[in-house]
């Protein structure tokens, strides 16, 4: 964030020690800790969370804290905050943790809530099964001797989720809230964490013995509120908060955001079933379902969508820090490009029929690696540049033999000449332009080979300019087939539905898309106001388009559909 204190380094002055640690920068204080930035010998960052001197003082909570902290740092697992290092310096106790590069999830949903966004349900997802995974494992943990040591967090919230800037959810402070809740249990009536009641699963608020499926239903309640950006049972009286919880009442996410498959409705609801024999009966269970439902909904997505996410909510703050994190040699997901087998790419893709959820993907069949190569941008982009290069590379080496075992130079010439084009342009590379609905003439007048990805899209084009509807959602479907990775050709399709009167699951289609240009979401919104005979609002929404984008091709079209709009008010 913008507003983040300048580090000790940043500012000049000499870092302050702690230990064996210089606390770089104070990032957080909370009610039981001070959390710092931190490297040991100006090597990599981590976290201090320095124990306050209140819970320092307490035998039974400084007992509780080293047995918990000693089970923490034997969790080694991607989706948990790793404990590094535990201790006291001068009469104070600490953890050292692992330093995330990003955010804490409550940072991500109130930006959410300000910014009128909601978190794409793809990105919601994907952080909810990283979680699961995560806790499964602690879950599910045993020691050194074999023994399951039954580790149960209690204290799964926002805050305690980490989401990085490479789109990773870690969970965050394993055992602590065990610790605290113990020296509570002999210091106050409730005996709870004062502030976490809305996150608590029945059985907890109730004061009852705990497992696994309590952590079960502490995330369901995050899962919900994710995708609808909306607290649960938060009340700002903590007794009726409670209440709420005991009750376990929830209204289906899709209630509250429009345009919620029914699947992740039932996914959500089990994990926040009151009587835990009806709930998953464990948080690996719930990753499963999670991961069932992405193939089937967003087969192509993975943690680059909530990279992406996570960045547009906090842009400034990772351009602000980005520089610092690098010369740690940290790898960006984006240029990297992550492990292709943790991607959910068309594996077991069972896409549904109705047209509106359909995303971007192989309608019939599996993927091949050469359609991938040619037509998938993220895989494209790299193959093209090392083709060129190694083609360049072979290129300079053919000629210079030749140069070499011949006397006569200008035969080189005539040879670079004849080839040149032909090695620049390579056969079998359509390329559809960013806007597909601005073809002009001089493109389509090559006559593309019949049945080919431009032929259809031609089709498309044609067959809307006579408001052919049908014959212009076959043909893009057709496309589609051919080459499911060209979001253009998505967009035009989805056009073509509103224009078939098919409202609902398109206009929630390009709502939710956010990565879409911002022409085609604000034409698509006024399309969506008139089909349904909200006037005045399209009335505004043609007038914004015309505005922002008087050069767009299809402002004529946007004119006469305001003009008609305009005469039938009159």
């Amino acid at each position: 964030m913008t507003d983040r204190p300048l580090s000790r380094s940043d500012s000049g002055e000499a870092p302050e020690k702690f230990g064996r640690y210089d606390l770089l920068e104070h990032l957080a204080s909370g009610g039981m800790a001070k959390i710092y930035r931190a490297s040991t010998n100006g090597n990599r960052s981590l976290i201090i969370k320095k124990i306050l001197p209140d819970y320092s003082a307490n035998e039974d909570f400084i007992k509780m804290f080293l047995e918990e902290a000693k089970i923490s740092l034997a969790l080694k697992h991607n989706n948990i905050v790793r404990v590094i290092d535990f201790g006291a310096n001068e009469g104070t106790y600490y953890l050292a943790m692992e330093y995330v590069f990003g955010q804490d999830l409550g940072s991500l949903l109130k930006r959410s809530v300000e910014q009128k966004i909601h978190i794409p349900l793809d990105a919601a997802c994907l952080i909810i099964m990283q979680c699961c995974r995560g806790l499964d494992y602690a879950h599910h943990f045993n020691d050194g001797f074999g023994n399951q040591v039954s580790i149960v967090h209690r204290d799964i919230s926002p805050p305690n989720i980490l989401i990085s800037y490479n789109g990773e959810a870690k969970v965050l402070d394993f055992g602590i809230a065990k610790a605290v809740t113990a020296v509570s249990n002999k210091n106050t009536r409730s005996g709870i964490l004062k502030g976490k009641f809305c996150y608590m699963s029945p059985e907890q608020a109730q004061g009852m013995e705990l497992d696994r499926q309590s952590d079960v239903f502490s995330l369901g309640i995050v899962f919900h509120e994710l995708l609808c950006s909306k607290s649960l049972f938060y009340t700002k009286d903590e007794i009726e908060t409670l209440e709420r919880v005991c009750k376990a009442k929830v209204n289906p996410p899709s209630k509250i955001r429009k345009g919620l498959p029914k699947e992740l409705d039932r996914i959500v609801l089990k994990a926040l079933k009151l009587k835990k024999s009806a709930r998953y009966g464990s948080c690996g269970e719930l990753a499963d379902d999670i991961q069932a439902f992405l193939k089937k909904y967003y087969p192509r997505s993975d943690t680059r969508a909530v990279a992406k996410v996570t960045r547009l909510m906090f842009r400034e703050d990772f351009d602000l820090r980005v520089p610092e994190i690098r010369k740690e040699s940290w790898k960006d997901i984006f240029v990297s490009g992550g492990a292709d087998t943790d991607l959910l790419l068309d594996r077991f893709v069972n896409v549904p029929s109705s047209p509106g959820i359909r995303h971007a993907a192989n309608r019939n069949s599996e993927i091949g690696l050469l359609r991938r190569l040619l037509y998938d941008p993220k895989v494209n982009k790299k193959f093209v540049r090392s083709s060129i290069g190694l083609g360049s590379l072979l290129f300079v080496l053919c000629s210079g033999f030749y140069l070499w075992t011949t006397p006569y130079g200008s035969k080189f010439y005539e040879f670079g000449s004849k080839n040149w084009t032909s090695l620049i342009d390579q056969p079998g590379l359509v390329q559809i332009p960013e806007n597909s609905s601005n073809t002009t003439d001089e493109t389509r007048s090559s006559k593309p080979e019949m049945g080919s990805l431009l032929y259809w899209v031609n089709k498309g084009t044609d067959a809307e300019k006579v408001k052919d509807w049908p014959a212009a959602l076959r043909a893009y479907d057709r496309a589609l087939n051919i080459n499911s990775f060209e979001s253009s050709i998505e967009v035009k399709r989805q056009f073509v539905l509103i224009r078939m009167g098919r409202l609902e699951k398109p206009c929630a289609w390009f709502k939710s898309h956010t990565e879409l240009e911002l022409a085609d979401r604000i034409l698509a919104e006024a399309l969506c106001y008139q089909g349904t005979d909200d006037i005045t609002k399209a009335v505004y929404a043609f007038g914004d388009f015309l505005r922002k984008f008087p050069n767009d091709p299809r402002t004529a079209e946007v004119k006469s559909e305001l003009d008609a709009i305009l005469r039938s008010v009159k």
